[in-house]
């Protein structure tokens, strides 16, 4: 027993029950803990003045404005704000944290799965979430992930929330942790509404949910950053080809890069040209023929032509 809470109609029960929980502790060898001990009395929404109780321990004044239940900041009811205020910051401040770590690509993206967005999954089926709030942290993520070189400005935004196996770098969104805990407990309700009075109080007092949005393209049917997945597929082995994400050694800046390559989202001439309309000459700045492209069938004339350059000069 740790935390508890206890309800009474008027102070006479309350002070009842207390001194019954103060018995109940120390005969199990437990004790108040004083400093985080005290009551909140409200009368029609309102939060009225005791002389709080008396105990053999010491007196447990009143609670001035909220107080914490399970990690989560509560007066007369949740103070939802003040709790996803306070969890965002300290997942921003975890996030941080990994990111200027020396950890690999792959093992930063598990911390963060596994460290930082806890913070976010523990209050995400108590209090509700704002899609509006969700989003931008998801937007503040990639930011600080950009900031930090592990994230193209331009790269696929779905592809980082993909599996590595298929070519993502399984990255968990805000979103999707809100939606899961918020799914998991509201099916958990339904489960036991038949067998706890409680709980099927809560599911008829419990507010309808919105379907969610069937996804949409996929990072690989888009028309710029699937290309590289569309002309592989016909002829490799998808599998072995993004076996390469799957294995830990390279550095985040690094994965970034060569995703972002793949992706035709660095900054090419042609890319320049035809998508950005800052250029209007698209062929290559080597060869000056071509057009300068991410693709591998323009590597290799590059390489080619870098090969015929340093034989000409040796």
């Amino acid at each position: 027993m740790d935390d508890i809470k206890l309800y009474a109609k008027n102070e006479c029960d309350i002070d009842s029950l207390i001194h019954l929980t103060r018995i109940y502790s120390k005969g199990i060898g437990m004790s108040f803990g004083l400093d985080k001990c005290g009551p909140m009395v409200s009368r029609r929404g309102k939060v009225i003045a005791t002389d709080g109780v008396d105990l053999p321990e010491g007196n447990i004044t009143d609670l001035q404005d909220s107080y914490k239940y399970l990690g989560i900041p509560q007066a007369n009811g949740n103070h939802e704000e003040a709790a996803r205020r306070s969890a965002t910051a300290k997942y921003l401040q975890r996030l941080r944290r990994v990111l200027k770590s020396q950890l690999n690509r792959k093992h930063k993206i598990q911390a963060i799965n596994t460290y930082a967005l806890p913070v976010i999954r523990y209050p995400a089926g108590i209090i509700p979430w704002p899609l509006e709030e969700i989003q931008a942290n998801d937007i503040k993520t990639r930011k600080l992930l950009t900031m930090h070189g592990g994230f193209h400005p331009k790269s696929s935004v779905l592809r980082l929330y993909r599996k590595r196996k298929e070519g993502g770098r399984e990255l968990v969104s805000v979103q999707t942790t809100v939606q899961e805990e918020a799914t998991s407990l509201r099916e958990y309700t339904k489960k036991m509404a038949p067998t706890d009075p409680l709980l099927s109080e809560c599911l008829r007092q419990q507010k309808p949910t919105k379907e969610e949005e069937p996804e949409g393209l996929s990072w690989k049917d888009k028309p710029l950053h699937g290309i590289y997945h569309r002309q592989i597929e016909k002829v490799a082995d998808i599998e072995k080809t993004y076996q390469w994400l799957t294995k830990a050694g390279l550095k985040d800046s690094i994965e970034a890069l060569l995703m972002a390559a793949q992706e035709q989202a660095l900054s090419t001439r042609e890319i320049e040209a035809r998508v950005y309309d800052t250029r209007q000459d698209p062929r290559c700045r080597l060869c000056g023929d071509a057009p300068e492209t991410c693709a591998p069938a323009h590597h290799s004339r590059v390489q080619d032509f870098s090969r015929q350059g340093i034989h000409g000069t040796a």
